[in-house]
């Protein structure tokens, strides 16, 4: 009996230790499945998909749009590298919409009274959807303001410093496609810190820039939105010196015409300064910015080098110009359009391009207001 009590006894303590083991190796499984997940997750590229049906799904990382008032600013007396968001990613089908011109105009009434154009814009891709990590460098720092909003490594423009810290080269500014030309615009961050304000001028420079589009005013209520970086007459900004040569004042906008020097060259750069979108709001008057827009291409070449089209945080009124600017030269030539498609591409060059609900459905009441005029003669704007 004792010989069987025994025994027995062993073979409790021998089930005791299996059960034991058991447990540690299943927690130990499960602590790595969920390191494997987690890195998966914040190293998997976005991708996009086309199907024969014309249906593109887009892998995305999920942040609420925001208005400009909402994005917080980075602290700027830090050091270290930007932290990096926590990224929820999430999947998104959006279905080509492209219709005839006629066929946007005729239904967009229904569309609005129906809450379609909400119901669009909630399906759109939002956040960042590609790598964004030079953005994140200690060294860029001092070129974010915005938490969040930064520029792809793709697709970002990057100077070429003739000092000793070369690897300096960011600046928060991303290269836009144009209808049927590369590299058509600059959508930018509006300079707020010494830094930028340079960089702004070495962007402008080194990409052989002719055209600025303002769409900010310097504050807005309380807030500074952009520094203030042309001159009353003469302005030194590092190894450049801006020249104010003509102001025309406008109801709606002000032209400035300048000339930028650097050592022995000499550059002329026309300021387009829309004065009258707010902050969070959009613009009262169509007309006048169809009218903008028009003084903005005016005699523009395919020789000549991009737009830079910037607010505060370059993404916004900056996104809402762009998508005008694009779709109606799109529609003339095609004769149709796809808003939203065209914002789903946009927004994988610049993240969260087209802030708002109301800059969404604005557009599309301005481009109606844009393609009813286009046969309007309007008068030419003086060549450079």
């Amino acid at each position: 009996m004792d010989d069987i009590q025994e025994v027995s006894s062993n073979r409790g303590d021998q089930t005791q230790s299996i059960i034991v083991l058991f447990v540690l190796v299943v927690i130990a499984v499960v602590l790595v499945f969920i390191v494997a997940f987690r890195f998966k997750k914040r190293t998997k590229t976005p991708k996009v998909q086309i199907n024969e049906e014309n249906v593109f799904s887009v892998e995305l990382h999920g942040v609420e749009s925001r208005n400009e008032y909402e994005l917080e600013e980075i602290p700027q007396n830090e050091v270290g590298d930007v932290e990096d968001e926590i990224i929820t990613v999430e999947y998104s089908n959006l279905t080509s919409q492209r219709v005839s011109i006629d066929q946007f105009i005729r239904e967009l009434p229904e569309k609005r009274s129906n809450g379609i154009l909400e119901k669009e814009f909630d399906e759109l891709p939002t956040g960042l959807l590609e790598s964004y990590s030079n953005a994140l460098k200690a060294s860029s720092r001092k070129g974010n303001r915005y938490k969040g909003i930064y520029p792809y490594d793709y697709n970002c423009v990057k100077l070429m410093r003739t000092y000793a810290n070369e690897n300096d080269d960011f600046v928060n500014a991303s290269y836009i496609h144009g209808f049927n030309k590369e590299r058509a615009y600059i959508a930018a961050q509006g300079p707020f810190n010494p830094k930028t304000l340079e960089d702004f001028w070495t962007m402008i420079w080194q990409n052989d820039v002719t055209r600025i589009v303002m769409l900010t005013n310097l504050y807005e209520g309380d807030r500074m939105k952009c520094l203030k970086y042309w001159p009353d007459t003469d302005l030194d900004i590092g190894q450049y010196t801006i020249r104010l040569d003509n102001v025309d004042v406008y109801d709606h906008y002000v032209l400035r015409y300048m000339v930028v020097h650097c050592q022995e060259e000499e550059k002329k750069v026309i300021q387009f300064h829309f004065t009258t979108w707010p902050d969070n709001y959009i613009p009262d008057d169509l007309t006048s910015l169809f009218y903008f827009r028009n003084l903005v291409g005016n005699g523009l070449t395919t020789s000549d080098g991009p737009i830079v089209v910037h607010c505060s945080a370059g993404i916004g009124r900056t996104g809402t110009f762009i998508s005008f600017d694009y779709l109606l030269e799109e529609g003339a030539a095609e004769q149709t359009v796809d808003v939203k498609g065209y914002i789903a591409s946009l927004r994988q060059q610049r993240g969260g391009s087209v802030q708002t609900c109301d800059q969404y459905i604005f557009l599309h009441e301005a481009l109606v207001e844009g393609i009813s005029n286009s046969n309007v003669h309007h008068g030419c704007l003086s060549v450079l």
